[in-house]
């Protein structure tokens, strides 16, 4: 679909020039603050946040569980918290890729 390594490397992050690594768990950091506090909709505990060191398409993946499966609350406010606080203020490209999977 997109060749990832060719759009990173295009704007110059390239391993030699940027550390990937620290940026991956840095921004993972960012999302545990921002997405898990005492008002988020969000299960906690069955949430997660993965990550990806080898995967340029997704160096993060988070598997979101809300409270009450109330879906429509836990997306508003992910991306709300992304807008607000998650969001690079110099957007280059963004693409977040939300499936909603339900379980029984």
């Amino acid at each position: 679909m997109h060749d990832f390594p060719t759009i990173l490397a295009r704007y110059g992050f390239t391993p030699n020039q940027y550390d990937f690594d620290s940026t991956i768990v840095g921004f993972d950091y960012d999302l545990q603050f921002a997405l898990f506090d005492e008002d988020s909709p969000l299960d906690i505990e069955r949430s997660k946040i993965i990550r990806q060191w080898d995967n340029p398409t997704a160096y993060l993946r988070c598997e979101l569980f809300t409270q009450n499966t109330d879906t429509s609350a836990g997306l508003t406010f992910f991306v709300q918290c992304w807008v607000s606080e998650l969001r690079y203020q110099t957007v280059t490209r963004e693409i977040l890729d939300i499936t909603e999977t339900k379980l029984h």
